[in-house]
């Protein structure tokens, strides 16, 4: 994709778009809060975005 999302980071982005916090992201996938904390941050460096609203905007018209 244009964005280079790693497999993990899709994932998430999906849970990100559905309204999961990172407590639930990690949960979820088995790994700390701080970890979902990271990929979140680098998923918004990628679609070049500020914050979880607009990264959940913009997941959900690229997914």
């Amino acid at each position: 994709t244009k964005y280079q999302m790693t497999p993990r980071q899709v994932e998430i982005a999906r849970m990100i778009a559905d309204g999961a916090s990172n407590r639930e992201i990690a949960q979820a996938l088995f790994f700390s809060e701080s970890m979902a904390r990271y990929e979140t941050v680098k998923i918004y460096e990628r679609l070049r975005v500020k914050n979880r609203a607009q990264a959940a905007g913009m997941i959900r018209s690229i997914l």
